[in-house]
């Protein structure tokens, strides 16, 4: 099925955004848990290639804690 399909599938049920939050939360929880049952590396992996930060950002976060 395709993202399109999906949405159409959606449209016809009446899902709507706000039905997604808790499952797009879930998702994000479970694969944050996994990068930091992984050590430094998952986490770098998971905020520098998932969440697209930069090392800047990185070292932006970690000061502003």
């Amino acid at each position: 099925m395709t993202r399109t399909e999906l949405k159409e599938v959606f449209l016809e049920k009446g899902i709507e955004c706000s039905h997604l939050d808790d499952v797009v939360h879930d998702a994000a929880s479970s694969k944050a848990s996994d990068a930091n049952n992984r050590g430094i590396d998952g986490q770098l992996d998971f905020l520098l290639d998932t969440c697209e930060w930069t090392p800047q950002d990185v070292l932006n976060a970690l000061e502003n804690k």
